[in-house]
């Protein structure tokens, strides 16, 4: 499944899906 976690370095506006 995914997982979703908030991470302010990304491009996605600070969601990462891992």
């Amino acid at each position: 499944p995914y997982r979703v976690y908030c991470d302010m370095e990304t491009d996605n506006g600070g969601w990462t899906l891992i």
